[in-house]
């Protein structure tokens, strides 16, 4: 094989684990992103919509209480865009709390809330009919609801939080591994590329150094060296062929001359 083509052949293998590198990389890359995106559909994104009810719920506790203490119809009208916000980010919430129990703790708590739902909009006619003495009575009806969907929505929040401890100790590991996988794999093709520059190079330059040294020999009119073995079939091998050739023909040109 020519030199040319030996060169072709490892400079080849070098771009090959290079790009195979690169593609392993990539995929790697792509690992992490399906990794975040799960991490904010399951993770981020419910987080964010129990935040919103809890919000709501406690919002729609203080309106109610407001309006009765000043007996200010205009709070109701907070509380009941409170009690709509609060369906719709519920239903937010089921549709990415990605796990049935999850699921059927925010059912168990959308129950109970919707008992105190009914009570809310009650107690919301009864005043803006004026009747603030029944909607007195109303608030207190409301308040063991509200705190029965309240300890719901407690026990839900603590089973989110250990879900959500969950996703990110897995997301971790998997970023870790990623990680350490890449590492090692770039590690291993950088070797091995090194390792075989470093084999090609030392035998191309083992083989010139002694083509080198027995054309030195035959400069020097030191003709009594054996003829070097020719290795390959590439330059290198041509030249120490041609070198056998020129010390025979030397050694003929000055034994006749003896003669």
């Amino acid at each position: 094989m020519k030199l040319f083509s030996k060169f072709l052949v490892v400079f080849s293998i070098v771009i090959a684990l290079f790009l195979a590198l690169t593609l392993f990389m990539f995929t790697q890359l792509n690992t992490l992103t399906n990794n975040a995106n799960h991490l904010y559909e399951n993770g981020v994104h419910p987080s964010t919509d129990l935040i919103q009810i809890g919000q709501l719920t406690e919002n729609t506790r203080v309106n109610m209480v407001t309006a009765l203490a000043f007996e200010n119809v205009t709070a109701t009208e907070n509380a009941l865009a409170n009690l709509d916000a609060l369906q719709q980010a519920g239903q937010e919430y089921v549709t990415h709390a990605g796990s049935k129990e999850l699921v059927a703790l925010y059912e168990s708590f959308h129950e109970k809330w919707m008992l105190f739902d009914e009570r809310v909009r009650i107690n919301e006619q009864l005043m803006r009919a004026g009747d603030w003495g029944a909607a007195r009575e109303g608030i207190q009806i409301g308040k063991p609801l509200f705190e029965e969907a309240q300890a719901e929505f407690l026990k839900l929040n603590d089973a989110h939080e250990a879900a959500m401890a969950s996703i990110q100790t897995d997301s971790q590991q998997v970023a870790s591994s990623t990680s350490l996988m890449s590492t090692i794999i770039a590690t291993a093709v950088t070797i091995i590329a090194f390792v075989l520059a470093f084999l090609f190079s030392r035998d191309l330059s083992k083989r010139l150094h002694l083509v080198n040294a027995r054309a030195a020999k035959i400069a020097a009119g030191d003709l009594t060296s054996d003829a070097s073995k020719v290795q390959g079939k590439d330059e290198i091998a041509e030249v120490t062929h041609s070198l056998n050739e020129m010390q025979a023909a030397l050694r003929n040109v000055v034994g006749e001359a003896i003669d």
